[in-house]
């Protein structure tokens, strides 16, 4: 800070008299900081002796035009800028001046400049940062204190009129050329005591209200997640995303929730406040191609999150994308760190723990066999013993937690035989989950709407076991990336059903806007819901609670199916890991009197094409239409087989929610779990197709053996997430600590990545989609492509174009 230096002030009123004057001299004659004192006006009303009786360091300056070498103007001395009659201490100028010379690039100081009283902040925030800067081009000019050496390079040509509004934004424009900055101060308050609605300073005031939502006495978790779980993502329906999900509802009720994901090239956290939900975006580069132990971009913005968001504590769920950087940024920063072990990532950083050939290696690696497998599967070469390096940096962060938890007993035992030195850290906190009923329920009606978009462009009867409808819809002028598509159906009874709908992206519709990009929809009209005869459907969209339709509707002839067959789903996301080779097998040598259904995506080729008549495929869903579609398929057993041991299976948990007997793979948390619970059948990994086909002869007519499972299925009762809450929550008392220690940070950075509300008229800027988007959109088409070339219509045209080439052919050689 500066030492030993006086302030010039120059105070600026457009006529003065002598209560200006008396204001002026109180002010310099009670100053041990102000040395000089200049009033530059355009009229002085007052007596000549009267002046002569003022100061000698107070100068009454009527020639705007005068320069300020012309007068004792010390050029070593800081100016204050100041408006009559405002309350100017000592105090206030020392606050001023500290903070000008705390940073170099700092040339000026304003304060916080309200138009009335009223408008006050409270107490509690003062001191939550160390200042609120904003380098917006107006300030106010009722006080701003500028560096002597900011000032200092204009000298020569500075006029007392420079310092007079609106002249002044001109010399903070050169200062800002010089390298300088105004700051905006918020220990200095100023109530103005006129408008000064020119002078406002819309960043300030849009900062301090962000800061008042944040800093609100309550305690502040962070969750860090490898994938967030907001309907806008792209990937938000996995095990790992829906548990998170329920701890930050009821997290949310006591603390401000703080969700941190990386979202392409950016670390995203979503603030869950008491009556807000913010979104901030800290840019961290694309995700690299190899898992990275540190990374300096990462480190800093979650020193930025950790200081500004003033974290209590961390609960982190998975670091996939991520390096391990807030673990010891917390260690440092004294901040209790818990982990959730959800998988097997940090004992191998290909997450399964499947060796090159998709077999499970646990308990079976060894050195030789994990070089080879990195290599395969992760292109690392083997001459880098990279497995040691990777579990001593996983075994650094596990010590570096207060506690470790897993869901699973199996988990645990897994892990602690990895790590045995962690083992006394590991608690076992088992999922719990509820369920989700009636989600869509038909009392909830339609609201006609102009600004309903939409097309069925087909309807096809020949899709599989059900009839499926395919288009577009979407509400204009709404914001529908997180909407619902439902497919509305009327049989000839006037019964009416919503059907949950497939979403998925159609750019040629959307034109490059977020909003409508995920308007394609596919649904599947049940085999035995209506009366038969005409059905009429017709999209719906809801949004924000609330159903929108269209005119519109199309008919189709509906012929409801009298069979009695075992209908048997696959459910969840459908991959090599999660058993989908054996599940081509199972369908197609399965017997044909069996109805099969998949709901959700299916990430296997061979699967994804398979097309055979008593087979419906939905693709993906959201987790409140699960038990929709299980009831309106009337689904009697579901089929979860996973060749991993996963340390619980959110599946397992809806399909008993649901009361649905499983077959399940003997195999982690999911053998485990299923024969604790007696809730269905296990099969042995070496012959899944084999035991899973026995089971199916034997139940398909749903006699006594599957009677007695689905007895008991209807008897458990699974936790519930109060429960679950309820662990969490003492469990996150006993970590925090009573007292907070207030961390400086520059609220300015939080400031700029917060992703502000759009004000009307503002364009939305244009996504780009990612790779695997991409990639899903070419899957699609290639899909469509596939669908038509089977089509009957198709094959007409391809007639007629031979037809058609022949007649060209023969009429071009008779001229």
């Amino acid at each position: 800070m500066k030492k030993n230096e006086g302030v010039t002030v120059i105070a600026q009123v457009e006529n003065a008299d002598l209560s200006t004057l008396i204001w002026l001299n109180n002010l310099v004659s009670k100053s041990n900081i102000i040395k000089k004192a200049f009033l530059v006006c355009r009229e002085l009303s007052i007596e000549a002796h009267t002046q002569d009786d003022l100061l000698d360091d107070l100068d009454v300056i009527t020639n705007h035009d005068s320069c300020l070498d012309e007068y004792e103007y010390n050029p070593s001395n800081d100016l204050l800028v100041i408006s009559p009659f405002i309350t100017i201490t000592d105090d206030a100028i020392n606050t001023a001046r500290t903070l000008a010379y705390e940073r170099p690039e700092i040339g000026s100081v304003s304060p916080v400049c309200f138009e009335c009283e009223d408008k006050q902040l409270p107490d509690c925030f003062w001191g939550l940062s160390k200042y609120i800067a904003t380098e917006a081009d107006r300030v106010t000019a009722q006080f701003l204190y500028l560096k002597s050496e900011a000032v200092l390079p204009l000298r020569t040509r500075l006029r007392f009129m420079d310092f007079i509004p609106p002249h002044i934004e001109g010399l903070l424009k050169d200062m800002t050329i010089l390298g300088y900055k105004c700051i905006v101060c918020d220990e200095l308050v100023l109530t103005a005591p006129i408008s000064s609605q020119d002078l406002k300073q819309e960043d300030f005031y849009r900062n301090v209200e962000l800061q008042q939502k944040i800093h609100n006495k309550r305690k502040n978790l962070l969750y860090v997640i490898q994938a967030d779980f907001r309907t806008d993502a792209s990937n938000n329906i996995g095990g790992t995303q829906l548990h998170v999900k329920d701890l930050v509802s009821a997290a949310r009720r006591e603390y401000n929730v703080f969700v941190a994901v990386r979202n392409h090239e950016f670390l995203q956290v979503t603030a869950y406040l008491p009556h807000d939900i913010l979104t901030f975006k800290f840019y961290i580069g694309l995700a690299p191609a190899y898992p990275e132990f540190y990374n300096t971009k990462q480190s800093n913005a979650f020193e930025t999150i950790l200081k500004g968001f003033q974290i209590d504590l961390i609960h982190v769920h998975h670091t996939y994308t991520l390096a391990s950087d807030v673990f010891f940024l917390a260690k440092n920063m004294g901040i209790p760190v818990v982990l959730t072990l959800h998988d097997f990532y940090y004992l191998c950083p290909t997450i399964k723990m499947f060796d090159k050939n998709g077999r499970c290696c646990i308990g079976k690696d060894s050195d030789d066999v994990c070089r080879d497998c990195l290599k395969h599967v992760m292109g690392i070469t083997p001459e880098m013993a990279y497995m040691k390096y990777w579990r001593d940096h996983s075994r650094k962060i596990l010590h570096l937690c207060d506690i470790l938890l897993t869901p699973s007993e199996n988990a645990k035992n897994i892990i602690g035989k990895y790590f045995p030195d962690i083992l006394d850290k590991i608690r076992v906190v088992e999922h719990g989950y509820d369920g989700v009923y009636d989600a869509l329920k038909c009392d909830i009606a339609p609201e006609l709407s102009s600004e309903f978009k939409c097309n069925i462009e087909k309807i096809d009867k020949n899709n599989g076991y059900c009839i499926s409808v395919e288009g577009w819809a979407y509400v204009y002028g709404r914001d529908n990336s997180g909407a619902r598509i439902l497919v509305e159906a009327t049989d000839s009874q006037n019964d009416t059903i919503y059907i949950p709908a497939y979403r998925y992206e159609r750019q040629d519709v959307a034109r490059d806007s977020k909003e409508y990009l995920k308007s394609g929809f596919q649904a599947y009209l049940p085999q035995h819901c209506f009366a038969d005869g005409e059905v009429k459907v017709k999209p719906i969209v809801e949004v924000d609670g609330s159903r929108y339709c269209g005119p519109n509707c199309q008919s189709v002839h509906y012929h409801s199916s009298r069979d009695q067959n075992l209908n048997m789903a696959f459910i969840g996301g459908l991959n090599p890991a999660k058993g989908s080779g054996e599940i081509f097998n199972i369908i197609t040598q399965g017997p044909s009197d069996v109805n099969w259904f998949i709901f959700g995506g299916i990430d296997d080729p061979r699967l994804a094409k398979l097309k055979i008549k008593n087979l419906v495929k939905t693709n993906f869903y959201q987790r409140d239409e699960l038990q929709t579609y299980l009831d309106l398929h009337s689904i009697d057993v579901i089929c979860i087989l996973s060749l991993w041991p996963e340390t619980f299976c959110y599946t397992l948990s809806e399909a008993v929610a649901y009361k649905r007997p499983v077959i399940v793979t003997d195999i982690g948390a999911l053998g485990e779990r299923t024969k604790a619970m007696g809730c269905g059948w296990t099969v042995s990994l070496q012959n899944i197709t084999e035991e899973v086909l026995q089971i199916v002869n034997r139940i398909k007519d749903k006699g006594k053996e599957f009677e007695v499972k689905k007895t008991t299925v209807e008897q458990i009762q699974l936790r519930s997430l109060s429960d679950m809450n309820a662990v969490y929550s003492k469990l996150y008392f006993s970590l925090l600590k009573k007292e907070r220690c207030m961390r400086e940070y520059d609220s300015k950075a939080l400031y700029l990545s917060w992703e502000k509300p759009k004000k009307d008229g503002e364009n939305q800027k244009n996504r780009q989609i990612t790779a695997e988007e991409y990639q899903n959109y070419i899957v699609q088409l290639e899909q469509e492509i596939e669908r038509i070339k089977i089509s009957r219509s198709y094959k007409i045209a391809q007639i007629l174009s031979k037809i058609w080439s022949k007649f060209n052919f023969l009429r071009r050689i008779r001229g």
